[in-house]
């Protein structure tokens, strides 16, 4: 039986579904990632406007005997516009929506807080340290992190000193004898975001990190993205990063 249907949503991508119409991939906190359509031009005052990076109620029209959904209207909770003003702002927030499209894995609720968060603090003028903290905040979500105090593996407690690698089965950090991935974590590194870790996201970004530091960990956040993705991510090719 179809029915009328509402969520909280982000709108994670869109792309055109035929002439006059748009295909969207919601992050839902009912429903998980779903595919809607809006359909109408983009230029009408009755269609349901939501743009990439929209944070807002959506209300669908879903039937249940095709699994498919139709958007009916959007209460836009945060419009994510300061995104758009910038084309490194606009290359980090999609790929914050590329990686939770590519690791989704059912904590739909916990997904969305992350991204609503992550997208919005964006606007205030640390995004590196805001994408890493994304990134250690999606694998804490996903199961994957670590106290960073032991190896997962053989479970032999770390030196001060010590460069981690990882392990790819486990998609996380462990000593360098049990790691098989091409992706190191020194110890600075490793001493920044296990003090960040227990920080709420907002907190985190107060962590002093200098221009050579935030390069390097930015750098080691954007790899450890492509181990939880499992493969390629079109927002690290473009160089924008």
């Amino acid at each position: 039986m179809e029915r009328n249907v509402s969520s909280r949503a982000i709108v994670v991508h869109s792309r055109k579904h035929g002439r006059m119409n748009r295909r969207l991939t919601l992050l839902t906190v009912d429903f998980g990632l779903i595919e809607a359509i809006s359909y109408g031009s983009a230029k009408s005052m009755r269609a349901p406007k939501a743009n990439v990076f929209t944070n807002a109620t959506v209300y669908l029209y879903h039937n249940p005997v095709r699994d498919h959904y139709t958007l009916k209207d959007v209460a836009v909770i945060e419009s994510n516009e300061h995104l758009r003003s910038e084309i490194g702002l606009t290359y980090r927030g999609l790929f914050m929506t590329e990686l939770v499209m590519k690791t989704h894995g059912g904590e739909s609720a916990l997904e969305y807080e992350l991204l609503g968060r992550g997208l919005r603090l964006l606007e205030g003028g640390v995004p590196d340290r805001v994408l890493i903290q994304f990134v250690l905040r999606l694998a804490r979500i996903l199961g994957v992190h670590t106290d960073y105090e032991a190896c997962p593996v053989c479970y032999r407690g770390y030196r001060d000193d010590e460069t981690l690698r990882f392990a790819t089965d486990l998609l996380s950090p462990c000593c360098r004898e049990c790691g098989d991935a091409d992706l190191f974590l020194p110890p600075g590194a490793r001493r920044y975001v296990k003090l960040t870790s227990a920080l709420e996201y907002e907190e985190s970004l107060n962590v002093p990190l200098s221009e050579s530091a935030t390069i390097r960990i930015k750098g080691y956040a954007l790899s450890y993205a492509r181990l939880l993705a499992q493969g390629p991510l079109k927002t690290l090719q473009s160089g924008l990063l």
